[in-house]
């Protein structure tokens, strides 16, 4: 069995985290998002997860000479990670197939698969890069979290 080193509903603390440990004039601009009331997922999945988001924030700080990161969580019927940055973006030869000796972009592709999700890459030159990972509900999300689960987490969480 395959047990998560963290708790999933720790995953915007733990993508805040990788935000902040660079150096803090290199991008001005660190925003994670949470929309939707935080859901225990799958511990393979989180694993995936992180992996890939860790990778587009490295590539961002490393490649985008960004002024503006931003990760936004989205838990709903299905699970997304959408990591942002409003740099130089990259031509379509390098979005398509990765720089030479480089394995970041082909690794999330290949992660993304694995948990049977979705992955999106969105850029242009100048125009920033979108990295958009989503993940199927009954995929993502541990099996005794179901809707009703979610609702009532959601409630639970109005209340406060």
């Amino acid at each position: 069995l395959h047990v998560s080193a963290f708790d999933s509903r720790d995953l915007p603390l733990r993508l805040q985290s990788a935000l902040d440990e660079r150096e803090p004039n290199c991008v001005p601009e660190r925003i994670v998002t949470v929309s939707g009331p935080t859901v225990e997922l799958n511990s393979i999945v989180t694993d995936e997860i992180c992996s890939v988001a860790y990778e587009a924030i490295r590539n961002a700080f490393t490649h985008s000479q960004a002024s503006r990161i931003e990760v936004h969580l989205t838990y709903s019927d299905d699970f997304t990670l959408i990591v942002r940055d409003n740099g130089r973006g990259m031509d379509s030869t390098t979005a398509s197939r990765g720089r030479t000796n480089h394995f970041g972009l082909q690794s999330m592709r290949d992660r993304a698969t694995r948990i049977r999700g979705q992955f999106q890459l969105i850029t242009a030159p100048n125009l920033g890069t979108t990295i958009e990972l989503k993940i199927p509900g009954k995929a993502a999300f541990r099996r005794d979290t179901n809707m009703w689960s979610r609702a009532l987490a959601w409630m639970k969480g109005c209340d406060a």
